[in-house]
């Protein structure tokens, strides 16, 4: 039921990419893809329709195109068709290179631009603008390796919209730190969907939607201190974290309840397909714990050398800190919980539900729970990160 987490900026990453590239196509946002011809009338003769999608089929002069949102498409391409290339990232129609029809492939992404065609219910494509799919894939690639080279994570502690600044907590195996965010009207910002960490999910937003506690991902460029970055692109969003230990497992609903640390309460969390579960090995559970417990200097010295190997996979890294642990722990079903067991999850932010959604389970943290001094507070995955499921943090 449960699936391995993902690789991050994976899969529908080129929805991001195409939506903003394509909108320099018309003034006028994106209309729903997949709707009838009548739907356009409906709203104007002359109203144009469009798609973006996934071409799933070429027959003839006729693209299949599965849309973002909506039924599957067919549209006649004609001989008097505008077909233009754009590359992954690009956000002007002049950087397009001119194609044809038989440069599309099963796979690419479009845009279409639509019309009624002659036939009844028939589509026409007289603008159609494709993204290949190695082209995506490779973009995505940089992506992360970028995101893994220049990006942080951590816990928001306060917003300066008079300066443009952004305090973020982080957390890494060598201690905790502050790292202040310089925001410009270059910076982009995104926002993380209710009930997903993914960044596929996460929606448009801006500076004003930053709130103090939100968990966030950043990527720019650091000073020479690290204590200040030039922000490029920021997610944020809101999560509950819960620390405590398991009461019960209910694997056949796919619940568990936990007695949360902080509340002294019984919470209800449910399990679904795109919840990770994963496994703290002895070793890695107690080096953290002897992160909380002060011991900086013995915590770092065994994160060096279980990230040495890691390390030398992804040049330019540093220290590891849990989010990225996380990843490479064993993934674990619902069933292996019992009760007893410590955890800590990062669930879905529903303020007065007595039941909430995992987004990450993490279990064998019982060395973090019991090392964590008594006046801070019980441990949470916010400091840590989201999970593994988001842009890579490296701190």
């Amino acid at each position: 039921m449960q699936k391995q987490a993902a690789v991050p900026f994976s899969r529908n990453f080129l929805v991001v990419l195409v939506a903003t590239a394509f909108l320099v196509v018309s003034a006028s946002p994106l209309q729903a893809a997949g709707r009838h011809p009548g739907a356009a009338q409906a709203s104007g003769a002359s109203a144009p329709m469009r798609a973006v999608g996934t071409v799933k089929a070429i027959s003839g002069t006729t693209l299949t195109i599965a849309p973002d949102h909506g039924d599957v498409i067919s549209a006649e391409v004609p001989d008097t068709a505008r077909i233009l290339q754009m590359q992954p990232g690009s956000m002007d129609l002049k950087t397009a290179t001119p194609a044809t029809l038989q440069n599309i492939s099963v796979g690419d992404r479009v845009l279409v631009r639509l019309r009624p065609g002659d036939a009844p219910n028939s589509l026409m494509a007289p603008i159609v603008i494709v993204m290949k799919q190695a082209d995506i894939q490779q973009h995505q690639q940089q992506e992360e390796v970028d995101w893994q080279k220049r990006g942080v994570g951590g816990l928001v502690s306060s917003v300066d919209t008079s300066n443009n600044t952004i305090t973020l907590s982080t957390q890494s195996a060598a201690g905790s730190g502050k790292l202040i965010l310089e925001v410009s009207p270059k910076t982009t910002f995104r926002r993380y969907a209710a009930d997903s960490v993914e960044f596929k999910d996460s929606k448009p937003s801006a500076f004003a939607g930053v709130h103090p506690g939100d968990q966030l991902r950043a990527r720019g460029t650091k000073n020479a201190a690290g204590t200040e970055m030039a922000a490029e692109e920021i997610v944020s969003g809101t999560f509950r974290n819960v620390a405590g230990t398991v009461e019960s497992v209910d694997a056949a609903n796919n619940t568990l309840k936990v007695r949360d640390l902080a509340t002294r309460k019984t919470r209800t969390i449910t399990v679904t397909s795109n919840t990770t579960l994963h496994k703290l090995p002895d070793h890695m559970a107690e080096m953290f714990a002897k992160r909380f417990k002060g011991e900086a200097k013995a915590a770092q010295q065994e994160a060096n050398a279980s990230n040495a190997k890691a390390a030398q996979e992804q040049p330019g890294s540093a220290s590891m800190g849990l989010s990225q642990a996380i990843s490479r722990t064993p993934v674990i079903m619902l069933k292996d919980l019992k009760k007893g067991d410590a955890v800590m999850i990062v669930a879905t932010q529903n303020e007065g539900a007595s039941q909430e959604t995992a987004i990450t389970v993490l279990a064998g943290v019982e060395p973090i729970l019991s090392a964590t001094p008594r006046n801070s507070g019980p441990a949470s995955l916010s400091a840590w990160g989201l999970g593994a499921n988001m842009p890579a943090d490296q701190q």
